[in-house]
């Protein structure tokens, strides 16, 4: 079985873009056949030539998508963006309807279901019979069911991704500074 990652990876690092790597590099361990594609734009610069040419870079993600996508025999997981980066979101979401693949969806905010949005809404829509959706706590699970009636989620926190020595290295470090 395939598995796609789709979502923002580092550089520049982010929380979304590094729990990307990690989940990225997790799976890889146990499967060799995990694909990346990378939806980080060159510049974190929002002008006007972004904006002109986010959608000709995003359009080559999809077509990387179609290539790699295998009809029912792919994963693939999606770091859902916020604000108009769902509507980019949405058409790997089509494609892997169309192609009749499973689609695991991580939330890495509640602003995108609790603000009701009609691109939220075809996304919940698309992917409430074959779409897992991960949150990360079960607050944001509750609210997800409720306003979109989704039927297949789960909660797992980001530190299910995190490295093990780095999470004891800060646990170390709290209580090293409550000791002073």
């Amino acid at each position: 079985m395939k598995i796609i990652s789709i979502g923002p990876f580092p550089n520049p690092l982010t929380g979304m873009s590094y729990i990307n790597k990690c989940f990225f590099d997790k799976i890889k361990l146990s499967n060799k056949n995990i694909y990346k594609i990378n939806t980080t734009y060159r510049s974190n610069k929002k002008d006007l030539i972004y904006i002109l040419l986010k959608p000709f870079f995003i359009f080559k993600k999809i077509c990387r998508l179609m290539n790699i996508i295998t009809y029912r025999k792919t994963v693939v997981y999606l770091s859902l963006s916020h604000g108009y980066g769902k509507i980019f979101d949405l058409f790997f979401i089509i494609i892997t309807v169309l192609f009749n693949c499973r689609c695991v969806i991580h939330h890495h905010s509640s602003n995108n279901f609790i603000k009701k949005s009609i691109v939220f809404k075809i996304i919940a829509n698309l992917t409430n019979k074959k779409g897992l959706h991960i949150c990360l706590t079960r607050n944001m699970q509750i609210n997800l069911n409720k306003i979109y009636k989704i039927k297949n989620s789960i909660v797992l926190s980001n530190f299910f991704f995190l490295k093990k020595k780095k999470i004891k290295k800060k646990i170390k470090k709290k209580k090293h500074l409550k000791t002073l």
